[in-house]
């Protein structure tokens, strides 16, 4: 592939990347899954032939890349933690209305 080619490649990879870090942070989890699988095919077809792009440049970029899905993956177990704190709370309520109603 041309290395103007893979400089879009990896131009909308970061784009990609962008994108799922927004959606992350505004906890739009499925648009985050849809664009990652986008995403993971840009980052198959870009890394079957890296031609002569520099390879610090391609590392500043994967350093960029790996910055943010470690984000996305913070905010990810940070939602998690709060889902179950919710649950916890919804199964306790249960739990004392049974209680109450004598069906525990």
């Amino acid at each position: 592939m041309a290395d103007l080619e893979l400089e879009k490649v990896l131009q909308d990879i970061i784009t990609y990347t962008d994108s799922m870090l927004g959606n992350a942070r505004s906890e739009h989890w499925d648009e985050v899954i849809s664009i990652q699988q986008q995403r993971d095919a840009l980052i198959a077809v870009f890394f079957k032939d890296t031609g002569t792009m520099p390879e610090a440049v391609i590392a500043e970029k994967i350093n960029y890349i790996l910055c943010a899905d470690q984000e996305v993956i913070s905010l990810g177990e940070q939602c998690r933690s709060a889902l179950h704190a919710d649950l916890k709370r919804l199964t306790q309520g249960r739990n004392a209305v049974k209680a109450y109603s004598g069906k525990l």
